[in-house]
């Protein structure tokens, strides 16, 4: 009545629409009835004939726009939208009772990234939903009519997630929490090791904020925990060995892990790789959009699995050296015919503890890579064209019968081997070239890991595996 009188009178005669928001208010069989909406009929009576009335809203039913136009007016024209909108997913779960609505609340919503709202009925529902999940440890608050001068400091922080500085040590004593929610915040420092304290603890969420310096060894006590994410932040330092004890095959519990972009060095050890990549769909968080982006995920699947010094990475666009292709080429071909021979040549230059030097001595005794000498290089650069040498000799299915066929334009200055090995990897659908008009193989580019995945995904898929 206040608004009629005080404002809207001094204006009606200057304005030529007038919104109300949320019309379902206006009706007791909406979910949100408030009595003063009634009024809003009476405002409409006492309207300029010429001023156009516009009523919005999101939940009308029948009975609702029934109501809307007994309040509004007989002349009320309705328009409804299509609820089946690309921005829009729709799901419905049916549960029991409010018991089971708080508690499926309380397990997926750490699932969630960043930030979002939950719609109550009433102000109430709002206030007991709120207090139900920050007992569970989510970053949550209620935000109602009633919520005052709190609202605008709310509403910002909904979308800037605004919280600052350390985890202060004491969070230690909050030994009963079972989720830990501080993704896309501003905070920043080392963490506490008496986050291992937290023995209850099922999910960690860390992401997006500026925490730094090593993750404690304590985080390893985390035995119940099954989501750890602390990806885009600037730790430091390799992950601690401790995490490998949270795997199922170590007898923990985690089921999701998140480090890309942490800062982190360092490879995931093999027990957290694969938890690691069950959590990127089977891939690495680092050849998302990449041209050999499927060939990587394909190898991962397949165990051809060796990531690269980044936790997680799988770093598509470093050139390989030889100790690597060596890697790559021996699971390759155990993929496809078992267990490579068993004849090692001696490498002197490989240590003798090297993960790759198994790989590096069968390399050397079957003719795949040279060894003058027993120096096997492992740290030397592969170029195309020794690539393609190597390839047709690792995989009888792909060694060149005949004189090489002359597709490619830039092979002509290379020995005939070489132009052979290139254009049967054509012939055999593992490359197609690195340009066109003319056709050119590019044999002295150096070669990356992704290209490299690339030649091995074809060369295991020519041969029907």
């Amino acid at each position: 009545e206040r608004f009629a009188g005080e404002v809207l009178a001094g204006i009606a005669d200057r304005i030529s629409v007038l919104v109300v928001d949320e019309a379902h208010c206006i009706s007791d069989w909406g979910h949100d009835f408030r009595p003063h909406y009634r009024l809003i009929g009476r405002i409409v009576e006492n309207l300029p004939p010429s001023l156009r009335l516009l009523a919005t809203t999101a939940t009308a039913n029948n009975r609702v726009i029934a109501d809307l136009k007994e309040t509004l007016g007989p002349h009320l024209e309705i328009s409804r939208g299509d609820l089946a909108r690309p921005s829009l997913a729709l799901q419905t779960i049916q549960m029991p009772g409010q018991a089971e609505r708080l508690a499926w609340l309380a397990e997926r919503l750490p699932e969630l990234p960043g930030s979002g709202i939950v719609y109550t009925m009433t102000v109430r529902d709002a206030e007991t939903v709120a207090a139900w999940l920050q007992s569970r440890g989510i970053n949550v608050e209620s935000y109602t009519s009633q919520s005052g001068e709190a609202r605008v400091g709310r509403e910002q922080a909904l979308f800037d997630n605004r919280l600052t500085g350390p985890i202060p040590p004491e969070v230690g004593e909050l030994t009963n929490l079972v989720y830990l929610d501080l993704d896309r915040n501003r905070m920043s420092g080392p963490l506490p090791a008496e986050l291992g304290n937290l023995v209850n603890l099922t999910s960690l969420w860390l992401r997006g904020n500026r925490f730094t310096g090593p993750l404690p060894d304590e985080l390893g006590a985390l035995v119940n925990l099954r989501r750890l994410h602390i990806a885009d932040n600037g730790f430091s330092g390799p992950l601690p060995d401790s995490l490998t004890g949270l795997a199922p095959s170590r007898g923990g519990s985690l089921a999701a892990l998140d480090a890309c972009r942490s800062g982190a060095a360092g490879r995931l050890p093999p027990e957290l790789l694969r938890i690691f990549q069950d959590s990127y769909f089977g891939g690495y968080c680092d050849d998302e959009g990449d041209v050999h982006e499927y060939a990587i995920s394909s190898l991962a699947e397949w165990g051809i699995d060796l990531g690269c010094d980044v936790p997680g990475g799988f770093c598509p666009g470093r050139s390989v050296d030889r100790a690597q292709t060596a890697a790559y080429l021996y699971e390759a071909v155990r993929r496809l015919t078992g267990e490579p021979g068993a004849a090692a040549a001696q490498v002197t230059d490989v240590p003798a503890g090297a993960s790759y030097r198994r790989a590096a001595q069968w390399a050397a005794a079957a003719g795949v890579m040279n060894a003058p000498g027993g120096r096997f290089n492992p740290a030397g650069g592969v170029t195309r064209g020794e690539l393609a040498v190597m390839m047709t000799a690792a995989f009888p299915h792909l060694r060149p019968a005949g004189q090489a066929a002359g597709e490619f334009a830039d092979l002509s200055r290379l020995p005939e081997a070489t132009a052979r090995a290139a254009e049967a990897l054509r012939a055999a659908g593992v490359v197609r070239g690195c340009g066109s008009d003319p056709l050119r193989y590019c044999p002295d580019q150096p070669v990356t890991r992704g290209q490299l995945a690339s030649f091995l995904f074809w060369a295991i898929d020519a041969a029907g595996a």
